[in-house]
């Protein structure tokens, strides 16, 4: 098993992929269940092939987890991103050293 890089001293969170928060505005409790839905979306290779996939399972992970709640996901390893986003609900993350991932909460 990989792990996760913690930041500012937080505990580190266990995973089946690689992944390093680049950037993290949220409270460290979401942070780490952020980490482990994305986490859960790359280890379910059989039914994510491909990025779009992996972007709606992170997607449908933090919805069930943070209902009422618009959370939106980009995946992939080039795209370029300019969004509104709730404060203090934002992360942008590498998995596996070559993809990106953008998970924010817009407003409600």
């Amino acid at each position: 098993m990989s792990r996760r890089k913690a930041k500012k001293g937080t505990d580190e969170v266990k995973l089946a992929v690689d992944l390093v928060v680049i950037q993290c505005d949220m409270p460290t409790e979401m942070e780490k269940d952020v980490s482990m839905i994305i986490g859960t979306a790359f280890a379910d290779s059989a039914n994510n092939k491909f990025e779009k996939d992996i972007a709606k399972g992170c997607k449908l992970g933090l919805d069930n987890k943070y209902p009422k709640t618009a959370w939106h996901c980009i995946v992939g390893s080039h795209f370029a991103a300019c969004h509104t986003a709730s404060t203090h609900h934002t992360l942008f993350a590498t998995v596996n050293k070559d993809t990106k991932v953008l998970v924010f909460k817009t407003l409600d």
